[in-house]
Formats: structure tokens, sequence, C-alpha cells
């Protein structure tokens, strides 16, 4: 098979592939883009049914990052990596160093940090041997700064349809409460918003009746279904199909997920159904920015300044797609190939 023919292949760079039998670690590293000879990407460490799953999921998620680096006005290029999760896989530091080694090898072309499966833990053991794990959580924790981004991205949304940005008397679905989900709950719970939460694993879930009892909990299958101001997805992939949106009960979409539909026809298909959607790549950026701030060694405020300025970017694009009737997964995507294709200095929203 030739990478091509990987559905999700969409003229990338590099892609590698690695492997160590012995410790159960195999995965894969994809570079879209580089730019100022540097590509970023977090690292993911979860299961898959397939390496070839596997692989469409690195694929979209390292072209997702060039979106999301263009959208941030951030001048590197686009990478992710995974690493799939076994029966037998267990983060030892052997594990851990092995991965460092697979990273170093790439010799700085690729920057990585914690994606979902990797924790803080985790990054102070692949510092240890790697110069190219960039996420400090001692400065940034990229988890938060992601929910500080949907957070502001909500709120530009409700000032769009309500003509107020207040989340009190407005009610909130979470779909995965892990890093940022959980993070994005505390939030919009400090802001008095009703919160309605969902996740497969039940550990989390016992975390969130004990921490905030008032918040309700429906079956993770279901919490699409849910009668609300704003359903915000923040587990995993193509969250949004053809055959679940005709579920969906809410008025505005924007969540922590990469790749949330399962391909663009689904944009329109919410477009038509009359729901504000905001792209991912733009929603969740925050933990982008937070990661460059900290490898370029910027200060709290300019990180906080950059990520505020996500409000009018989500406010501007949804003005801009009510104005033209286009969806807003199209418009944007247009405005990203633009800036790449033209090496604009900025993005156009």
């Amino acid at each position: 098979m030739k990478i091509e023919q990987i559905k999700s292949f969409d003229n990338h760079k590099m892609v590698l592939f690695f492997n160590d039998d012995k410790l159960s670690l195999r995965g894969f590293i994809a570079i879209h883009s580089i730019f100022n000879k540097l590509s970023l990407g977090a690292t993911r460490f979860c299961e898959y049914k397939s390496e070839i799953d596997a692989l469409n999921d690195v694929l979209k998620l390292s072209k997702n990052m060039t979106y999301k680096c263009a959208v941030s006005d951030i001048k590197y290029g686009g990478a992710k990596a995974v690493i799939i999760k076994k029966e037998k896989s267990y983060k030892s530091i052997d594990f851990l160093k092995k991965y460092a080694f697979f990273v170093n090898s790439l010799n700085g072309l690729f920057k990585t940090g914690a994606d979902v499966g990797i924790f803080e833990e985790d990054i102070k053991i692949l510092k240890k041997y790697s110069k190219h794990i960039i996420d400090d959580y001692s400065k940034n924790d990229p988890s938060y700064w992601t929910a500080v981004g949907i957070f502001y991205a909500i709120k530009s949304s409700l000032n769009f349809v309500f003509k107020n940005d207040l989340f009190i008397d407005k009610t909130f679905a979470i779909k995965g409460v892990g890093k940022v989900g959980f993070n994005l709950l505390k939030l919009i719970l400090e802001h008095k918003g009703n919160v309605i939460v969902s996740d497969k694993n039940d550990n989390l879930i016992k975390k969130i009746k004990k921490t905030f009892p008032t918040v309700k909990i429906v079956d993770h299958k279901n919490i699409h279904k849910e009668k609300v101001d704003v359903y915000s997805p923040c587990a995993l992939s193509n969250e949004f199909t053809e055959k679940n949106i005709k579920d969906l009960n809410c008025k505005i979409i924007c969540g922590g997920a990469n790749n949330q539909l399962e391909n663009e026809v689904i944009g329109e298909l919410i477009f038509k159904k009359g729901i504000i959607y905001v792209p991912d790549y733009l929603s969740n950026s925050g933990g982008l920015i937070s990661v460059v701030s900290t490898y370029e060694n910027k200060s709290k405020k300019f990180l906080l300044n950059k990520i505020k300025k996500i409000y009018n970017k989500v406010y501007n694009l949804l003005n801009l797609s009510i104005e033209e009737g286009i969806p807003t997964n199209i418009i944007l995507k247009e405005k990203v190939l633009d800036f790449i294709e033209n090496n604009n200095k900025y993005i156009n929203i």
C-alpha cells in the first residue's frame, strides 16, 4: 500500500513509523507542514481498532495542527504523534525513554508535548531524555489554556446568538471531562452556567459527582441529544456524523475535541439545521498558544492576551458565515489555505 492510498494523507511532508516489540511501543509521527524549520504537535497515547485507524488519526491530527497554527498566527508547521495503546503497553521509564529516542531521531524538526493519555508525570520523564519536549507544567498547563480558549470561543458564540456573553441561566453539555473538559467545567460553573456532563471513564464521573454535586450526569452515548444552549465535545475525533446530527438539540457547538466532523459535508448539514458551529482548530487553539508561549519564553500576560483574541476571531467568523450563507468550516478552511499558500502575515478573520 502506498501512503497516498491512506484516505487522510494530504501532502504530508513526513510520516515516521516507530516500533519496539520488547516494550510494546508502536506508533507514528506525522509531519504535515514545516515552517521556520520546525513542526509542533502533541503526543497521544490511546487505543485504536487497527494500525490503519491510528495512521489515519495521526494524519488528520497533524493536518489539524497546521490549521491551528494558521488561525493562531503561529509561524511553525503542524505535526502529531500517536502511540498505540495495547493490552501489554505500560508507560515505564524505559518505554518513555525509547519514545524520546524516536523523537530525538528527527533532530529537532518535531517538538512535542502532552495529549490524550500523556500526563504531567510522563512529561517530566520525557524531558529528561529529550530537549524536544516543550510542555512545561510549572509554567503553563496546556489543558488549562485549551479550556480557557474554548471558554472565550463559547463566550463569543453566546454574544453572537443571545446578544450577551453571560453564562448565567444558560445550559452547557460537556462530553468528556478529562484534562480539558474538567477545566472547562470549572470555568463554566465559576460563571454560573448550568452543566450536564458525560464520560466513558467511571472514575472521572465519580470525581465529578464528589466535587460538583449539582452537575447533571448523563450517558455518553446520548448527551448530544440533550436540550442545551451549548454542546461542547471534549472527547475524541469524529464526534458528528450524518446519523447523529439529526438528534442534536443545541444552539451552539463549541468544544475541545479535534476533528469533530466526520467530513466537511457534516458542517454544511449542521449549518442548515441553524446550529452555530465553531471549528475545533479555532476553539481549542489555546493549548497550542500556551505551548508556543512556553517555547518562546513569553509572559503569562502575552499568553492570555493572545488567547483572548479567539473571542473576536470567532465572532467575525460567525458574522461572515451568516452574511455569505456559507458554513463556518468551509469559510475558515478557505482562509487558512489562502494564508498558507500565499504566506500571508495574518489570517483574515
